[in-house]
């Protein structure tokens, strides 16, 4: 009987560690079942439907797998880390609060699942046993493919749709499809396989910091590595730029920075030189973007149509969320409930597609959830930080990458809420979180 106990826990931990690996792979895709969908006038509202992500299911298998294989590693995990735990969950208490309380409760009790599911994915990628090299690389690959697809969007100045894979189509001469719009042309930004090209932005980002610490981290030995690394650097270095995201284009300059910064003053000494050609091919891959400098400056300078649009749309949401704020200003209009809500304060004068949530996830969860909900936010936020800090001994390459790769997503959150509305991007945010602590080690 022990022997065939054994081994169901081998082939348990097989399974496991195979759906861990393609939930990080698929975690980027939109592959989605439908469950509801509310129209206003006809308007499809965004911001109001549901939906089962494939990705949801892996990540639910995963979290019944790691409760019965891992159950005495959570639990010591959790008695030692009860702060962080308590944070988390009274965090998602004042959420269930809100979700009560919202005057849309199914869509409200929808983000709390989700808000459920990125907790789960903070502590599940700190407890269960992971190879984060390996981790890095998978998410890479699954990168490179969007990468490789913005770049088809770009040279084809069209997407198509698939279903299967949760790509929609965006025609360049539509209303609503993301465009850089000059005195006599107009270009289409990218999208991958995102909803939004600020989206695949973040990604991306994601995506080159990983490329370069895993490229100064690979043995020389391995040359295939080697190239597949530096085609990606590469790659991603084009895409980002493509997107045509300002927020992102700074973000970016500032976590490389950072990055080199941590390398020459820690102990890595034999990774100093292997930074050389990374850099070098993002540098070439910038200068070989001269022939669009028309477009990129243009974007830089504010100078196109869509520029002073997005530049008067956020000041119109900092007005909506104001007005939120003023009349809810301890529950909130609830999970999920802000752009229906600015509806009904509107008198719905504008159609809804008019009314997007405020750029900056900080006055959304403000504006959502309360001056509480946004306090127990923060507060959750302040314990991991002080976690990594605390244990900065024992900090490795691969966990830097990740916290910068945090920061970068948290300073843009506060020019864009894809971190906070976007399915990928709040599991995206928790998911990188929890990799920036060092691993959780059980203490005998």
């Amino acid at each position: 009987m022990k022997n065939t106990s054994d081994n169901v826990h081998s082939y348990l931990n097989i399974i496991h560690k195979y759906f861990f690996y393609g939930f990080v792979f698929l975690l980027p895709w939109q592959t989605i079942w439908i469950v509801r969908e509310v129209f206003f006038d006809n308007e499809k509202w965004q911001y109001g439907t549901i939906g089962i992500y494939l990705s949801d299911l892996l990540l639910v298998t995963l979290i019944i797998l790691s409760i019965y294989l891992y159950k005495d590693r959570i639990l010591s995990y959790f008695t030692q880390n009860k702060k962080l735990v308590i944070s988390a969950l009274l965090f998602f208490l004042w959420g269930l609060i809100s979700a009560l309380l919202a005057d849309d409760k199914t869509l409200a009790l929808y983000f709390l699942f989700k808000l459920f599911f990125a907790f789960n994915l903070f502590f599940l990628v700190q407890i269960i046993p992971i190879k984060i090299r390996t981790l890095s690389f998978i998410f890479i690959t699954s990168i490179f493919i969007q990468s490789t697809l913005g770049l088809y969007q770009f040279v084809t100045q069209n997407t198509f749709a698939q279903k299967l894979l949760g790509i929609s189509h965006h025609d360049i001469w539509r209303g609503g499809t993301a465009i850089i719009n000059t005195a006599d042309e107009r270009w289409l930004r990218i999208y991958g396989a995102m909803p939004h090209p600020n989206i695949f932005g973040g990604l991306l980002l994601c995506g080159l910091l990983l490329s370069l610490y895993l490229y100064i981290t690979t043995k020389k030995s391995s040359t295939i590595t080697h190239i597949f690394l530096l085609a990606s650097i590469a790659l991603t270095t084009t895409s980002i730029v493509l997107t045509f995201s300002r927020i992102t284009w700074i973000t970016a300059i500032i976590s490389i920075i950072v990055l080199i910064i941590f390398i020459f003053t820690s102990h890595h000494y034999n990774t100093r030189k292997l930074l050389a050609p990374g850099l070098l091919i993002i540098t070439t891959t910038l200068l070989l973007f001269g022939t669009l400098h028309h477009v990129l400056f243009s974007r830089v300078t504010h100078d196109t149509t869509y520029s002073h649009n997005s530049i008067s749309d956020r000041h119109l949401y900092i007005q909506h969320a104001t007005q939120i704020i003023e009349k809810k200003p301890i529950l909130g209009a609830g999970l999920s409930n802000y752009t229906n809500t600015v509806l009904y304060i509107n008198n719905h004068e504008q159609p809804i597609w008019h009314y997007q949530p405020v750029h900056n996830i900080y006055i959304l969860i403000l504006a959502e959830i309360g001056i509480i909900g946004l306090i127990l936010f923060i507060i959750f936020f302040i314990f991991v930080f002080h976690q990594i800090y605390t244990q900065r001994k024992n900090v490795t390459i691969a966990n830097y990458t990740f916290f910068i790769t945090t920061i970068s997503i948290l300073l843009i959150a506060f020019f864009d809420h894809w971190p906070w509305t976007s399915h990928f991007g709040l599991l995206f945010l928790f998911f990188i979180l929890g990799l920036s602590l060092p691993k959780y080690t059980q203490q005998k």
